[in-house]
């Protein structure tokens, strides 16, 4: 120990050392304190790294795929997640039925965002254009009316102003197609519209007295929404006009995706997912049933590109009776599901996020987080002082100092 009689003394340990803290006064009293200082080392590395502590160990990264991640939320939910938003690689924000926390460094550590009063606005559903300019769908349980919520610094929210609706309105979903122009379902029949950046949204039809659950937007003039048996709506001017098509389908329709303005999936209460490829005209389905005695809902649908997608689901079995969530992957455009068996849940799965390198999240239940990962195929690891072996995504360590490996 450099001083062993300053407050910040250094310690140099070539071992686990238990170190004890006396502390008097002038007049004869004392304290003592104690501390162990345990001889580790330290990993830098990317994506996602884990480390076995001691003096000695395996170092590497996480292997590909989904898994559990456990997470500290505060306030604690008080009901379950609501959904999960990534406007970049790195920050991203969970939505729950009362709160929002935010997180910069892909979802490992999270501080609250937003807390709604009581009665106030409740987070339900988010869209982000980037880090800074959000919007979320809420549910104000003081009139018991929708609501929208702004921020265009990621930190402050605002309450938009909704304009020309009577009586009980609830929103589920909005998007935006652009940072000006965005659209929000207004059940029972209504589709809300802005034109100033979500400032300020009026009404119009959605072209059928159905209620809906979601809406997409693959481009600035094309957007479709779904909801009751199997209703989808279409529109081709912006929002101005909206026609319901003729899908054939009776299912409650949860979610849809749209990879272009013709290509989208839609997806609900069962063990089927449709496809279309001609914006609408016809639907394809496709069944994503693991087991026979399961029973599944699609909550959320995500595609990375036009080949690789995701479904985020519940399901329930009668022998044994079970209730949780599963993921499905599929890699071929929709044209066939795999579920993902590294990535059941105990708990519904509501949302779920992925991209381009190989990252991903889904929630569900007040405290369940999937993390999905994607490693490189060559790894060098440096300096190669301790090193069994220098390359490989896991490799053993035995230090004979604290050392940083990269």
């Amino acid at each position: 120990m450099s001083n062993p009689s300053i407050q910040n003394p250094i310690a140099t340990i070539k071992s686990n050392t238990k170190y004890t803290l006396r502390a008097s006064s002038n007049n004869g009293c004392f304290d003592t304190a104690t501390t162990t200082i345990k001889l580790n080392f330290t990993v830098n590395a990317s994506p996602d790294i884990f480390l076995k502590c001691g003096n000695q160990g395996t170092i590497g990264i996480l292997e590909d795929g989904w898994s559990k991640q456990s997470i500290e939320l505060v306030p604690t939910p008080l009901n379950e997640l609501k959904d999960i938003a990534f406007p970049n690689g790195d920050t991203a924000y969970l939505i729950g039925d009362k709160y929002i926390w935010k997180s910069f460094d892909k979802g490992k550590t999270w501080i609250l965002n937003y807390s709604a009063t009581t009665p106030g606005h409740r987070p339900q559903k988010a869209y982000f254009r980037n880090t800074k300019l959000g919007f979320v769908a809420a549910f104000n349980d003081g009139p018991m009316l929708g609501s929208i919520l702004k921020t265009t610094n990621g930190t402050d929210w605002q309450v938009s102003t909704i304009s020309g609706m009577t009586g009980y309105y609830a929103i589920p979903s909005l998007f935006f197609p652009t940072d000006q122009v965005g659209f929000a379902i207004a059940n029972p029949n209504k589709i809300l519209k802005s034109t100033n950046g979500g400032n300020n949204w009026t009404p119009s039809s959605s072209g059928t007295t159905n209620s809906l659950s979601d809406i997409c937007f693959p481009s600035a003039t094309v957007g479709y929404a779904c909801g009751a048996s199997g209703t989808v709506v279409k529109t081709i001017d912006g929002g101005a006009n909206w026609i319901k098509l003729n899908t054939g389908i009776s299912n409650q329709l949860n979610r849809l995706f749209f990879i272009s303005n013709d290509t989208g999936f839609v997806g609900g209460n069962g063990d089927t997912i449709w496809r279309t490829h001609n914006g609408g005209i016809s639907w394809n389905p496709f069944k994503i049933n693991y087991h026979f005695q399961s029973n599944y809902e699609i909550k959320d649908i995500y595609f990375v590109n036009s080949t690789n997608g995701y479904l985020a689901t519940s399901f329930t079995t009668t022998i044994p009776m079970f209730y949780g969530g599963a993921i499905f992957e599929t890699t071929n455009g929709g044209l066939s599901w795999q579920r993902i068996m590294s990535a059941d849940s105990t708990t519904p799965l509501v949302a779920l996020f992925a991209n381009s390198s190989g990252f991903g999240n889904a929630i569900g239940g007040t405290n369940t987080f999937l993390i999905k990962n994607s490693s490189p195929n060559s790894l060098v690891w440096s300096p190669s002082i301790g090193l069994l072996q220098t390359e490989g995504k896991q490799v053993f360590a035995k230090p004979i100092q604290t050392t940083t490996y990269t």
